[in-house]
């Protein structure tokens, strides 16, 4: 096995080679080659280091680093991937003309594949859990801004509420001062107006009442009150 190994190591600058070319092939322009070569040749020890498990090689220790850098650049975890296929096909590529024997070829294959294996299911761990960091990130600043719009609504209907309340209160009293000032006779023939008035006038106020109950009960900035029925519905549907 070790025969074969150094036989791969000896193959370093090829096998880099040959992977850029295929990186470049697919990404035409999207690498900077030459960062890309030097990335390759730390990959290239990592997955030939057979002596160090793959954990606890340096290289694997930087990875939170790495992938939180490659996150922030915008790198799709699929050009990752497929990056670290190419670079297995690379060392394929070369193990497959070496004048060695083959059962002593396929086990190092298998080995190098398994710390490949190994690298990928990491990255992909990683990425994943950047995902899910952005995301709480973003339903966070999303919960946020929703208490704002709601504490802005409350704010509005209680002004509304009580713009509206104001002139209801004198017409409630020139309501109860002509009851008291028509005569009989002429309270009669609008007694039916006045209730109707009067009715009316009780929805209003039964929604102005609603709309302040509204405006104390919802959330104001982090602390959240008790809310009305209905709230968690209109939430729902601001998002």
């Amino acid at each position: 096995m070790e025969q074969a190994l150094e036989y791969i190591r000896r193959q370093k600058d090829a096998i880099i080679e040959w992977w850029l070319n295929e990186v470049d092939k697919e990404y035409p322009k999207f690498y900077n080659l030459d960062k890309l070569r030097g990335h390759g040749k730390l990959y290239f020890d990592l997955v030939t280091a057979v002596h160090i498990p793959v954990q606890e090689h340096p290289l694997f220790q930087h990875l939170p680093e790495w992938c939180q850098i490659l996150f922030l650049k915008k790198v799709p975890i699929v050009h990752v991937m497929h990056s670290s296929h190419l670079f297995r096909q690379s060392v394929f590529k070369a193990l497959s003309d070496a004048p060695l024997d083959e059962g002593k070829l396929m086990k190092v294959l298998a080995l190098l594949s398994e710390r490949i294996d190994t690298y990928e299911r990491q990255v992909s761990q990683y990425y994943t859990d950047h995902v899910h960091s952005q995301l709480e990130e973003q339903e966070q600043r999303l919960d946020e801004l929703h208490d704002d719009k709601l504490n802005l609504i409350g704010k509005m209907a209680a002004s509304m509420a009580h713009e509206i309340r104001n002139p209801l209160t004198s017409i409630r009293g020139f309501i109860k001062l002509i009851r008291g000032r028509l005569p009989e006779e002429s309270l009669a023939l609008v007694e039916n107006y006045i209730h109707i008035i009067e009715t009316e006038f009780d929805l209003i106020q039964m929604q102005i009442t609603g709309f302040l109950t509204f405006s104390k009960k919802t959330c104001r900035g982090s602390l959240c009150l008790d809310k009305p029925p209905g709230t968690d519905s209109f939430r729902a549907g601001a998002h």
